[in-house]
């Protein structure tokens, strides 16, 4: 992810969250967009036919496992989300705390702002240390 590359693809391997966490924060840290993208075809889940599709040297048996373990329910939000949560501490101590800026709804002049300061409420009282 340091070289220059582009796009990191997780593979079947990897077919729950927490197989995915370390490249989930790793995109996450480099600020990669993250996307969970499965093949489009109608037997996708289907065991006998990703075997008669499949390149590699695995069972039927073995595809049926994999299917009933990979979550298919996992969102990218939630995993982007999961990775900053597990990143703050992380980010706060490379980056620094997060500032804090506040809106107001008309802006003034800043010599207002210091007479404001200066000169306390009318009507109020204020105790005062004799």
């Amino acid at each position: 992810m340091q070289a220059g590359i582009m796009a990191v693809v997780i593979d079947n391997d990897n077919l729950l969250a927490v197989d995915m966490e370390p490249y989930i924060d790793e995109g996450v840290k480099r600020g990669y967009s993250v996307h969970l993208i499965e093949p489009n075809t109608p037997w996708r889940y289907s065991p006998r036919k990703l075997f008669r599709h499949t390149s590699k040297k695995i069972s039927s048996e073995q595809l049926q496992t994999m299917l009933d373990t990979f979550d298919r329910r996992l969102r990218e939000e939630q995993l982007v989300s999961a990775a900053r949560r597990r990143l703050n501490p992380i980010a706060l101590s490379q980056t620094g705390p997060p500032s804090v800026s506040t809106s107001v709804d008309s802006p003034r002049e800043p010599d207002a702002i210091v007479n404001d300061l200066e000169q306390p409420p009318e009507n109020e009282e204020f105790l005062t240390a004799d």
